[in-house]
């Protein structure tokens, strides 16, 4: 055996040596995005660092791994290559690669808007960290650690603890590099911005350009003056104080060269000088943009030049050349909009440019001949693009034709754009469309009406008429129709028509039509949904209701909302159970769990149903969530985040009930509408939802959720469901007849889908016939039989 070692030591080191080329390897194909091939043989030095108990190299290859997974893509990939890491790094001792592959996994479900997740992970990082302060890898871990929580926070909107981390950071000098330092000064004038002190913020910048300046980073320097300018021009109001920074910036990026900062500070010359009325300039810094970006090939800042020119134009009273530059703008647009091939990658796309479709429409409704079809095209371009781009394989918008063929008979559609002072609405039945401009309402105005809807007010009936004569004028072009399907647009989409009064008849719209919405008419299904039948033992309903609070929680909390008790969502979860014939499954209180909302637990089943917590945010559209019950007693609550419902495969689901706060609300976001936990659950494959607008009473929504769950049962759609609803209510003759009780419920998506039937009674009925059948043909068959049997056989029978 003696003879054996040095042939067993020889072959190991040749295995080291074999890991030790192919982890250069895989850095080298993760610098260069060879991610699949960096994946591949990071994954083959992991095995054989693992075969020579070479623990350090293990963890770093399987780093590699998780890194190269992330930047492809592969965030479940990732997750699993950092958790073995981790694995061999606790189990070795390595306590510091442990605390930053936690970090690792808690970016990763960052990335994924998995965000108590990745809080658990930088929180469990702390605790190793506390336990093992003075390792001299301590300061560095510690750092890294409180910069992800602070960009965590920041990403939920909690600027306030983002701000105070920065702080602790920016104060420890040595633990930063000069250019860590200048970002993160950075970072903290971008959340100045956003809590409302722009001279804060700009002091941030100053510091932050003195560092990149004398750190000889000319990029970060230029981007931090024109955040200056920005925040002079825009949150300050003050073109002339913000020109000078355009300027400096101009002034550095051709002199280092840097030809598309160039182009960007040329176009923010010319907003600046346009909105000083200083015309011919603008028109000079916005040709010099324009040519500039063709030369270069930057097709973002060629549309944004086309646009700039086309505003120029306008305010110059060239309406014919504004429209000409608007539409070349959109044409760009959509050109490199067809270029991303990531539907992820889409959204959000059109944040910054549903102005040009806005520009263009403006102009074109204020011809006295309109072209409907152009005008209808912009309107559906700037709208729930990326939503639609989720749940269709096409993206091309729908012609007027199109939606006619899809309409039923008695039905129109009303699709609103505002752009204020600017409001249209486009109407569309099967046999003729038209165009109606009106004045749109001011924020305030509807602001003061949902409030005292709200609120409960007896005075919202004035508001009501009001509301309903600047924007309802359409009706009166309408032909006979009984049902209406609308789309909103901007503010409007806050807006609960139906409790508007309609003009010219002292009558709510709920009176006279079924309402529905969506959001876009791209999306107006087809031939309207039969009602399937189901069979006894499938799952029609599943309902989710009161979760439950620990009653001590010694973790660390991700958001500090205090949340109420939910009594009544108990009851009506089990209300709307047993109103639906067929099986039905209640997750209530301790069995209120978010791992119940999967893919797998819900496929196939119709009916979804949420009578929970929900918080709708109006900054962030990632940080809507429903709330449940923690499984983990060391923390508050669970949350399911609108990424994470997104990601849900509902494409069995025909409608998802969201008996919760404001689950209609969320982000207005340019281009696709607002973005909220009811958009997510559309985007994820559910045909249908119905959402709240407002907080709702617990008590009373157990009550109407009765009513809509007994008519869908009777097989009612679910727009006549509702709307039967909604006047059972409005009818009562009580308290609850006030809109708050039934106004805020809205359903969006398709109008026709209907609860299945249990075929358990059709079965029964069945299996009742047959024996029925075989009574009588028994019965039938001993009649006949005496007298067959002694007239062929009578000998046969012995006496």
């Amino acid at each position: 055996m003696a003879a054996l070692i040095p042939a067993q030591g020889a072959a190991a080191e040749d295995q080291r040596l074999k890991a030790e080329l192919l982890a250069t390897r895989a850095e080298n194909e993760l610098a260069g995005g060879q991610y699949p091939d960096a994946i591949r043989h990071a994954t083959e030095c992991a095995d054989l660092n693992r075969s020579i108990h070479l623990a350090t190299a293990e963890v770093d290859c399987r780093t590699t791994v998780g890194r190269a997974m992330v930047n492809s893509g592969e965030y479940e990939g990732a997750l699993g290559a950092y958790a073995s890491a981790r694995q061999v790094a606790r189990g070795s001792g390595l306590i510091s690669a442990e605390v930053t592959l936690l970090n690792n996994e808690g970016n990763v479900f960052y990335f994924l808007g998995r965000y108590s997740e990745a809080h658990g992970r930088y929180e469990d990082a702390l605790e190793i960290l506390k336990r093992n302060n003075q390792a001299d890898w301590y300061a560095r871990r510690l750092q890294m650690t409180r910069a992800n929580i602070a960009v965590l926070y920041q990403k939920l909107g909690q600027y306030q603890r983002a701000l105070a981390i920065y702080q602790e950071l920016s104060s420890t000098r040595s633990a930063l590099a000069p250019g860590e330092r200048a970002q993160l000064l950075a970072n903290m004038g971008v959340l100045y911005r956003r809590l409302g002190d722009p001279y804060k913020a700009l002091d941030r910048y100053r510091e932050a350009q003195a560092l990149f300046a004398a750190n000889h980073d000319s990029d970060g320097e230029i981007g931090v003056i024109k955040n200056m300018g920005i925040a002079l021009g825009q949150d300050l109001e003050d073109p002339a104080a913000a020109q000078p920074n355009f300027e400096r910036a101009l002034h550095l990026a051709e002199q280092s060269g840097n030809r598309r900062e160039a182009t960007q500070a040329l176009l923010y010359l010319s907003e600046s000088s346009r909105r000083r009325r200083l015309l011919p300039q603008a028109r000079r810094m916005a040709s010099r943009a324009l040519q500039s970006a063709e030369q270069i090939h930057a097709t973002e800042e060629t549309w944004k030049a086309r646009f700039e020119l086309g505003r120029v134009a306008e305010d110059a009273g060239q309406r014919a050349e504004a429209l000409g530059f608007y539409r070349e703008a959109i044409a760009a647009i959509e050109a490199m909009r067809t270029g991303i091939s990531t539907v992820g990658l889409r959204a959000g796309f059109l944040g910054d440019k549903r102005d040009v479709y806005d520009a263009a429409i403006a102009l074109l409704a204020a011809e006295e001949s309109p072209g409907l079809e152009e005008i209808f095209r912009y309107m559906e371009q700037g709208r729930a693009r990326a939503l639609k781009d989720r749940i269709r394989e096409t993206a091309n918008p729908a012609s007027i034709a199109d939606i006619q063929r899809r309409l039923a008979p008695h039905t129109a559609l009303l699709e609103f754009w505002v752009a204020e002072p600017h409001g249209a609405v486009l109407w569309i039945t099967s046999a003729a469309a038209g165009l109606v401009r009106f004045k749109a309402p001011e924020a305030g105005a509807i602001e003061a009406y949902l409030e005292s809807l709200r609120s409960g007010r007896a005075d919202w009936r004035a508001a009501s008429e009001k509301l309903g004569k600047a924007t309802l004028g359409v009706l009166g072009k309408l032909p006979v129709v009984d049902q209406l399907i609308i789309v909103g647009d901007g503010r409007l989409q806050s807006l609960p028509f139906e409790s508007l009064q309609a003009p010219g008849f002292n009558q709510l719209l709920i009176d006279r039509f079924t309402v529905s919405y969506l959001p876009s008419a791209s999306m107006l299904a087809g031939a309207q949904a039969g009602r399937d039948w189901a069979s006894p033992w499938r799952t029609i309903l599943v309902a989710f209701a009161s979760p439950n609070q620990p009653a001590s929680s010694s973790g660390s909390r991700l958001f500090t909302e205090g949340l109420a008790d939910l009594p009544g969502a108990t009851e009506e979860a089990r209300a709307a159970a047993s109103a639906i014939s067929g099986r039905a499954l209640v997750h209530a209180g301790e069995s209120n769990l978010k791992r119940y909302v999967s893919s797998a637990d819900l496929r196939g089943v119709p009916l979804l149903h949420f009578a929970t917590h929900a918080v709708a945010d109006s900054a962030d559209v990632d940080r809507s969530r429903l709330v449940f019950t923690s499984s983990d007693p060391a923390r508050q609550y669970d949350f399911l985040f609108a990424r994470e419902v997104a990601a849900l495969d509902l494409s069995t689901t025909s409608l998802v009930t969201l008996a919760a706060c404001d689950t209609e609300l969320g982000q207005p976001v340019a281009g696709e509408g607002m973005q909220g936990i009811s958009r997510s659950f559309l985007g994820a494959g559910a045909r249908a939802t119905v959402s709240t607008l407002w907080r709702i009473s617990d008590r009373p929504s157990a009550g109407f959720m009765s009513s809509f769950y007994s008519a869908l049962n009777e097989g009612q759609s679910v727009s006549e469901a509702l709307r039967a609803a909604k006047l059972e209510f409005r009818r009562s003759g009580e308290a609850l007849a006030h809109p708050r009780y039934w106004a805020g419920y809205v359903l969006n998506g398709d109008a026709t889908v209907r609860a299945p039937r249990s075929t358990l009674f059709p079965a029964l009925a069945g299996a009742v016939v047959l024996l029925l059948l075989l009574v009588l043909w028994w019965a039938a068959k001993i009649r006949k039989a005496p007298a067959s049997v002694g007239a062929a056989h009578p000998s046969q029978h012995p006496r």
